[in-house]
C-alpha cells in the first residue's frame, strides 16, 4: 500500500507533489531498503530526503497513522485522514495527538478494531466528547469567547487586530499618546516672525514610540494661523504680535504615533506685554495719542513708530508697525551669480544659472518663483527652484529662436517681504 499525506493512493496513476510530503509504503513481503526510491520501471524518486523510517514488520493502520502523525507534527505537514487527533495502542489506551478546541468541534470520532490471538477482529465507532474548558487568558472572569479584551492589556481585540497587534498577547500592544507638553506657553510681543517658541513633546506609555505633530482643526484652533508647527514639534511664530490687540492665543495640536494612534489637545500661548514708549515721553504707547511724538495723531499717522517705513509697508514686509526696532525690507534687486545663459541645443532641464536677491537686511534668506504674467510668455520656457536655480524646459536653437528672453521673477524673504523683478536670459 502507498500512502501520500495519510491518504492511500495508486502509485501507478497518482502524480505525487513535488513539495515536501509524507510518503508511506507498506509491502506484503520483504524488500530491500534501497528499493524504496525505485518505481516499477527504471525511474527513481529525486530530491531531498527529510527523514526515512524503516520497520522490520508491517505496521497496522493505527500504528501507521501514529507514525504519520509524528512526522506531521515534526515537519508541520498536513494529513488527509480525519482521526489524526487521536491514537490508540495495543492495550486499548486512547491518547490525544493534538490540542482540542471546543469552539471548533465539541466531539471527535474514532473507528477501533480489536483483534484476538486467532486473528479474529471486530470494529466499532466511538464518539469522544470534548468538554468546554473556561478559557480566560487574562483572568478577569470573562470567557475569552465573549471578552472584548482577551489578553487584558487595556486595548480591545478589534483595535489590536486593526493595528497589527496580537489580541492574545498582553505584550503585543500599542497605546495612544496620553498628553502633549508643555500645555502653557508664552512669547514676547516683540518676538520676530520665525522665532522658535518651544519644541513640543508627547507623553506615551509605549517606550521608544515615535511621534509627529500637526495643527488640528476643531475647538480651540482660533490661533492656529498665528503659528507654524513642524512634524517634529517645533512651534514657531508666523505673524507679528501686539499685546494691545491680543493677550493670548489658543492652538489645537494633534500628535500621532508610528501606528497612527493619535491624541489632540488645546494649548494656550500668552503674549508678554513689553513697555512701549516710542517717543520716550513716559506715556505707554497704548495710552499715548502720538506714539512717535511727531505731532501727528496715531489714528492718522502713516508711520506710527517713526522708523521711516509706513504702517502698510511694515505689515506687508512682516515687521511691526508699532515697534521702531522691528524693521524688515524687501529685496532691492534680483540678479544672477554668473549670468543667465542658455547653451544652444542643450537638453531640457539644463542649468541656465542661479538667481540671487540683494537685500538691505543682513542675513536675510529668500525663496524664488516665476511670476505668471501674460506680458512675459518666456516664463513657460523655464523652471525655477525655491533656492534660485533656473533651468530650461525645452531645447533652444540659435537660428530658430530668439537670442534673449525676459522672465518675471519674485523673491520672498523669511518674513514674506517680496520683490518682483525682470531678468534677461541670453541664448549663446
Amino acid at each position: 500500500d502507498l500512502f501520500w499525506q495519510g491518504k492511500i493512493v495508486d502509485g501507478a496513476t497518482t502524480k505525487l507533489s513535488r513539495n515536501l510530503s509524507i510518503l508511506s509504503l507498506r509491502t506484503t513481503g520483504n524488500v530491500k531498503a534501497d528499493s524504496f526510491s525505485k518505481d516499477r520501471g527504471n525511474g527513481t524518486f529525486s530530491g531531498e530526503l527529510g527523514e526515512l523510517l524503516i520497520y522490520d514488520q508491517a505496521l497496522s493502520d493505527l500504528q501507521l497513522k501514529e507514525v504519520e502523525q509524528y512526522l506531521s507534527l515534526k515537519w508541520e505537514l498536513p494529513l488527509k485522514y480525519p482521526n489524526a487527533e487521536f491514537s490508540i495502542d495495543e492495550t486499548g489506551t486512547v491518547r490525544t495527538l493534538a490540542k482540542s478546541d471546543y469552539e471548533i468541534g465539541s466531539e471527535g470520532k474514532i473507528l477501533v478494531r480489536a483483534t484476538n490471538e486467532n486473528n479474529q477482529s471486530v470494529e466499532n465507532l466511538f464518539t469522544i466528547s470534548i468538554s468546554n474548558a473556561f478559557d480566560d487568558i487574562d483572568g478577569d472572569g470573562i470567557s475569552d469567547t465573549t471578552d472584548n479584551d482577551i489578553d487584558g492589556d487595556g486595548l480591545s481585540n478589534e483595535y489590536e487586530e486593526e493595528h497589527g497587534f496580537d489580541p492574545y498577547d498582553p505584550l503585543s500592544k500599542n497605546h495612544t499618546p496620553t498628553d502633549i507638553v508643555p500645555s502653557s506657553l508664552s512669547v514676547s510681543e516683540k518676538a520676530k516672525v520665525g522665532t522658535n517658541i518651544t519644541t513640543l513633546s508627547a507623553s506615551d506609555p509605549d517606550t521608544g514610540a515615535e511621534h509627529e505633530f500637526y495643527l488640528a482643526t476643531g475647538e480651540g484652533d482660533t490661533g492656529n494661523g498665528v503659528f507654524n508647527l513642524s512634524d517634529t514639534g517645533e512651534l514657531k511664530l508666523a505673524k507679528v504680535l501686539n499685546y494691545d490687540l491680543a493677550t493670548e492665543y489658543s492652538i489645537r495640536v494633534r500628535v500621532t504615533d508610528e501606528h497612527n494612534a493619535s491624541f489632540e489637545k488645546v494649548l494656550s500661548i500668552s503674549v508678554i506685554n513689553v513697555m512701549e514708549d516710542i517717543d520716550g515721553d513716559g506715556i505707554e504707547d497704548q495710552f499715548d495719542s502720538d506714539d512717535d511724538g511727531d505731532g501727528i495723531p496715531d489714528e492718522s499717522d502713516p508711520d506710527r513708530d517713526g522708523d521711516g517705513l509706513s504702517n502698510a509697508e511694515e505689515i506687508a514686509n512682516g515687521s511691526n508697525p508699532l515697534d521702531p526696532n522691528s524693521i524688515n525690507y524687501p529685496a532691492s534687486s534680483i540678479s544672477s551669480v554668473h549670468g543667465l545663459k542658455i547653451v544652444e541645443n542643450s537638453a531640457p532641464g539644463s542649468l541656465v544659472g542661479q538667481l540671487r536677491a540683494i537685500d538691505p537686511d543682513d542675513g536675510a534668506t529668500h525663496q524664488y518663483q516665476l511670476v505668471e504674467n501674460n506680458s512675459y510668455p518666456a516664463n513657460k520656457l523655464f523652471s525655477l527652484s525655491e533656492v534660485g536655480y533656473l533651468r530650461t524646459e525645452t531645447i533652444f536653437n540659435y537660428e530658430a529662436n530668439a537670442s534673449s528672453y525676459e522672465i518675471r521673477v519674485k523673491a520672498s524673504d523669511e518674513y514674506n517681504a517680496s520683490s518682483v523683478r525682470t531678468v534677461t536670459v541670453e541664448l549663446v
